[in-house]
C-alpha cells in the first residue's frame, strides 16, 4: 500500500506509463495509462488523472496492421522506454541511444540473423517516438514493386498520350492538308517538299507576305507619283473636270487653310554632278529643313521634286515676304553647309508674290519661274523674289537679221549661223537685259524663224513643228529654252548641208560599208554611231545609204555578221555564246533570230547541215 501511495502522489506531467494492474480474479495485466496531476501545470496536485489502456489490446491492433506483419514497430516514451511493440521484443542491439535522438534518421542493421532498415519518429503530441523496422529484402521488393508500377503507368499514359496525339493529329491534318494542296497550286515560287509540308507552309506564307509587303510599297511609291503628277498639273494650271480638284486635295490630304499663298522654286545646278544618290541626299536635306521650318511657322507646306527643281507650295497668314525672306536666309545657309559635305552645288531660291486665291497658284509658280530665269540670267543672287527683279519689256530682234538667220540656215552654214544666235542672246540678255517673259517670247520668234526656214525648203518631213512647240511649252527655265532653240537650229542646219553635199554627188555607201566590215564585232555598231563617225544626222545617213544601194545599213549589218557567222560554224570548237559575242551580239537570242532572218535556219540546223 505504502508503495502505491507514493507511486500515486508522485506529479506527472502529461506522461504515458506502463503500469501491472491486478484484475477481480487477481490475474495481472499490463496497462498503458495516460498520467496527469490535477490541478494542471501545479506541484502539489490534489488528485491523478489515469487514463489506461490495455497493453494486450494496443499491440493486438499493433500486429493486425499490414505492414507490421513482415517487420516489427517500437514505441517509445520520452524516457526511451518501450511502452509496446507488436512482437513482445526488446530494442536491436544496433539501435543505440544516438539513433534515437535523432528523428527521421534511416539507419541499417542485422538483428537476428537478419537484416533490417529502421526509421524512427516523433510525435509532436505526446513525445512518443516510433520506430518501424522492414526487413531489407522486403523494402527493396517494395521498391521494386512499386518502381515496376509506376514504369508501367508511364508507359500506358505515353502510349495512351500517342494514340490519343495521332487521332487528333490525324482529323487536324487534313484541313492543313487542304492549305497545302491549295499553296502548292496557287504558289509557283516555293518548291513543294515531300514530309516537310509545315516548311512548306512557312515558306509559302512568308513568300505571301513578302508579296504583300512589296505590293503595299508600290502602291505608296504609285501614290507618292500620282499626287506629285497631280500637283505639277495643279501649279501649271491644267484644268480637270468641274469641281475635280477639290476632290483629288482631299484624296491626297491637300489642305489649304490660311488666306495667303505664295510658291517657292529652288534649284539646285547640278550639272557637273555625276552621283545622282549624292544630288538625290541634298533633295532630301532641302525638302526636309524647310518642311520642318516652314510647319514651325504654322504654315502648310506641299512640295514636289522634278530633275533639279524643288517646287513649294506655301499657305499661311503672311502678309508680307519680309519674314519669309527671314526663314529663307537662315536656311539657305544652313542647307548648304549640310550640302557641301556630299556634292558642290550651287544653291538658288526664287519666290513669287503673295496671292489671295487658290485659283492663282499657276501664276505664282509661272512668277518663281520668271524670277529663278531672272536671277540665273543676270543677278548671281542666292534668293530673288518676283517683285525685285527688272528689265527691258521689248527685245531686240529685226526683221533684217531674222531673214539673215533663216538664209545661212538654209544654206548650211552652221559656223554663220552659231555667230548670229550668239549675237542675238548678248544683245537681248547681257545689253538690253530683257525680262524673263520677254526672253521666253524671243525665244519662240527665234523658233518661228527655224520652221520659217524648213517650210521654205520644202522639206516638212525633218521636224514636227507641234512636237517641237510642246517641247518649247514644257521647259522650266529660260536658259534650257535657249538651248534647246540652239540646238534644234544647229541640227536643221547640219541637215541642209547634208543634203547640200549630197546634191553634189558624194558617195558614201563604199565607205559605210568598209566601217561595217572593219567593226562589225562591236557591239555597239549601230546607225548613230555611222552618223557620228560620218558627221551626218542618222535619218540623212540612212536616206542617203538606202538611196544608193537599194537596201537599209541595218540590213547590211545582220548580212555581214551572218557572213562571219557561218565561217566560225565550220569549226566545231566555236559555242553558240561564242560566235555570237565576236559577231557583235550582245545576247545569243538576238545572234539566233538574225541569222535565221538572214539565213533562213538557225545556227545550230545550219551547223547540222554542214556535218
Amino acid at each position: 500500500y505504502n508503495d502505491w501511495k507514493l507511486f500515486m502522489n508522485q506529479s506527472f506531467n502529461n506522461e504515458y506509463i506502463k503500469i501491472n494492474f491486478m484484475n477481480s480474479g487477481a490475474e495481472q495485466k499490463e496497462y498503458i495509462s495516460y498520467a496527469s496531476s490535477l490541478p494542471l501545470a501545479t506541484i502539489n496536485a490534489s488528485a491523478t488523472l489515469f487514463l489506461n489502456m490495455n497493453h494486450t489490446d494496443f499491440e493486438d491492433t499493433l500486429n493486425a496492421l499490414k505492414w507490421t506483419r513482415e517487420g516489427m514497430v517500437f514505441i517509445l516514451d520520452a524516457e526511451n522506454n518501450v511502452i509496446a511493440s507488436s512482437n513482445n521484443n526488446d530494442l536491436p542491439d544496433f539501435i543505440s541511444y544516438y539513433d534515437i535522438a535523432e528523428p527521421g534518421k534511416i539507419y541499417f542493421g542485422e538483428h537476428n540473423n537478419k537484416k533490417y532498415v529502421a526509421l524512427m519518429v516523433e510525435s509532436n503530441e505526446s513525445n512518443w517516438k516510433y520506430i518501424l523496422l522492414t526487413p531489407e529484402n522486403v523494402l527493396w521488393g517494395n521498391i521494386l514493386h512499386y518502381s515496376r508500377n509506376v514504369f508501367y503507368t508511364i508507359i500506358l499514359y505515353i502510349v495512351l498520350g500517342l494514340i490519343i496525339a495521332y487521332v487528333f493529329a490525324r482529323r487536324n491534318y487534313k484541313p492543313i492538308s487542304k492549305i497545302i494542296d491549295y499553296l502548292s497550286t496557287k504558289s509557283t515560287s516555293v518548291s513543294k517538299t515531300q514530309g516537310d509540308e509545315y516548311k512548306y507552309m512557312q515558306l509559302a506564307f512568308e513568300n505571301v507576305f513578302y508579296r504583300i509587303e512589296e505590293m503595299q510599297k508600290e502602291l505608296s511609291d504609285q501614290d507618292d507619283l500620282l499626287r506629285r503628277n497631280f500637283l505639277l498639273r495643279f501649279l501649271t494650271g491644267e484644268r480637270i473636270e468641274q469641281g475635280s480638284f477639290q476632290d483629288m486635295f482631299k484624296k491626297y490630304n491637300i489642305e489649304f487653310l490660311y488666306k495667303y499663298y505664295t510658291v517657292m522654286i529652288v534649284h539646285t545646278d547640278v550639272s557637273e554632278v555625276e552621283n545622282e544618290e549624292s544630288v538625290a541626299v541634298a533633295q532630301l536635306i532641302i525638302t526636309e529643313y524647310f518642311d520642318k521650318a516652314f510647319i514651325k511657322e504654322n504654315m502648310k507646306v506641299y512640295f514636289v521634286i522634278e530633275n533639279n527643281f524643288i517646287v513649294f507650295i506655301l499657305n499661311g497668314q503672311f502678309e508680307t515676304l519680309f519674314h519669309l525672306n527671314k526663314i529663307l536666309s537662315i536656311g539657305i545657309e544652313e542647307i548648304k553647309s549640310r550640302i557641301n559635305k556630299l556634292i558642290k552645288t550651287k544653291i538658288v531660291i526664287a519666290v513669287s508674290t503673295i496671292h489671295e486665291v487658290l485659283d492663282s497658284i499657276p501664276d505664282a509658280y509661272q512668277e518663281a519661274i520668271n524670277a529663278l530665269d531672272y536671277v540665273l540670267l543676270y543677278e548671281p543672287e542666292e534668293i530673288v523674289f518676283y517683285n525685285d527683279i527688272k528689265g527691258e519689256q521689248k527685245y531686240f530682234y529685226p526683221i533684217a537679221v531674222e531673214q539673215k538667220l533663216i538664209n545661212n540656215i538654209q544654206s548650211g552654214n552652221v559656223e554663220e549661223v552659231q555667230i548670229i544666235l550668239s549675237q542675238i542672246s548678248a544683245k537681248n540678255f547681257y545689253n538690253n537685259a530683257i525680262t524673263p517673259e520677254m526672253g521666253r517670247c524671243l525665244m519662240f520668234d527665234v523658233m518661228g524663224s527655224l520652221m520659217k526656214a524648213v517650210d521654205m525648203k520644202k522639206d516638212s518631213e525633218i521636224i514636227h513643228q507641234a512636237h517641237l512647240a510642246k517641247q518649247m511649252i514644257k521647259v522650266k527655265t529660260l536658259k534650257e529654252m535657249e538651248n534647246k532653240i540652239k540646238k534644234n537650229v544647229l541640227d536643221i542646219c547640219r541637215y541642209f548641208k547634208e543634203q547640200t553635199n549630197m546634191q553634189r554627188g558624194r558617195s558614201y555607201s563604199k565607205e559605210i560599208n568598209q566601217f561595217i566590215d572593219e567593226n562589225y564585232m562591236n557591239s555597239e555598231l549601230n546607225i548613230s554611231m555611222l552618223a557620228e563617225y560620218f558627221k551626218m544626222t542618222p535619218s540623212y545617213l540612212s536616206k542617203n545609204y538606202k538611196d544608193e544601194t537599194g537596201h537599209s545599213i541595218l540590213q547590211y549589218i545582220n548580212k555581214v555578221r551572218t557572213e562571219k557567222a557561218k565561217q566560225l560554224l565550220l569549226d566545231n570548237n566555236n559555242t553558240i555564246a561564242e560566235i555570237s559575242n565576236k559577231t557583235g551580239f550582245l545576247y545569243d537570242t538576238s545572234f539566233i533570230r538574225t541569222f535565221k532572218n538572214v539565213e533562213g535556219i538557225t545556227p545550230t540546223q545550219y551547223k547540222n547541215n554542214i556535218k
